[in-house]
């Protein structure tokens, strides 16, 4: 179960990383204006989103619980370094929270992927955990990959791919 979603979450995981490969620690809460999100948020913000695969399949979380307020849906970014973990530790976590969530994907009965999930917004779109999951582990992680691809090119940063 969860194949196809697998191989492209570990694809993800590997554009993720080289996209910051070559920026520096100290960069990670650059925005090139006000308000855009940052590699510190965006990192941060998939694994807390990732980590409610977790939490639909009544696993726990991977991420610390302080994390959720930081990088959570509604947290506001903010280009004060010091207010985030560091680049080790956020693609420690993706690492992490990436591998817990696609064995609990897999591991999840068909019962369990059938129900419905509490994300009222995503709920007619999405109307199960399975719905929910799948685009969890693809396009969600893909859409703020994007953010993190123009991050770059607004930082006068090359093009990765």
């Amino acid at each position: 179960m969860f194949a196809r979603e697998r191989t492209l979450n570990n694809l993800m995981r590997h554009f993720a990383k080289s996209l910051v490969k070559d920026v520096d620690d100290a960069d990670m809460a650059r925005q090139p204006f006000e308000g855009a999100n940052h590699p510190a948020w965006i990192l941060g913000h998939i694994i807390v989103s990732t980590d409610g695969v977790l939490k639909l399949l009544g696993h726990k979380p991977t991420a610390p619980p302080e994390w959720q307020p930081l990088f959570g849906r509604g947290s506001t970014v903010s280009s004060e370094r010091s207010a985030y973990p560091s680049k080790e530790e956020l693609l420690a976590a993706l690492e992490t929270v990436f591998d817990c969530a696609a064995a609990a994907a897999s591991e999840a009965s068909e019962s369990q992927l059938a129900g419905p999930h509490h994300v009222e917004m995503l709920q007619r779109g999405l109307p199960t955990k399975g719905d929910l999951i799948a685009m969890l582990l693809t396009t969600h992680v893909a859409q703020h990959l994007g953010q993190l691809s123009a991050w770059r090119r607004a930082m006068g940063r090359p093009a990765m791919f």
